[in-house]
């Protein structure tokens, strides 16, 4: 059974108060909240992927600060492996493909998304993200 490869993103903006995180509807699910995703394309990095799949889902731009880690899972009838990435935002962002965005500060973006996995990314992001500041 192939494993398709998927990237994403978990991307944070920095306030004066706390940092922030985006999350978005699934397409598909829109009670679902998630981290914006999606398929390889031919030639592209997964950090690539992770930065396209932002533009498209968020209109978010950002740089990549480094890697998360990954989720598997059953989608349809297919395995998914989805490396995630730390993205800081350079721009704002809005709702695309009919998808809705939040801006969140860490605990009421852990409480809003649906998946456990995705909890477990958003607890390493904002480790990643804390070194990454104090640097």
């Amino acid at each position: 059974m192939d494993v398709v490869p998927q990237a994403g993103a978990i991307v944070v903006r920095a306030t004066a108060t706390e940092p922030q995180f985006l999350i978005v509807t699934a397409k598909n699910d829109p009670q679902r909240w998630i981290f914006p995703k999606g398929h390889v394309e031919q030639g592209e990095t997964l950090e690539e992927t992770a930065a396209r799949e932002l533009r498209e889902e968020a209109d978010v731009e950002g740089d990549v600060v480094g890697e998360v880690g990954s989720s598997r899972f059953r989608s349809r009838d297919e395995d998914v492996d989805v490396t995630y990435f730390l993205i800081a935002a350079r721009t704002g962002g809005r709702s695309k493909e009919g998808r809705q965005i939040l801006w969140l500060p860490y605990d009421a973006a852990r409480a809003q998304l649906s998946f456990p996995d995705a909890r477990t990314l958003l607890d390493r992001a904002r480790s990643l993200w804390s070194s990454h500041e104090n640097h």
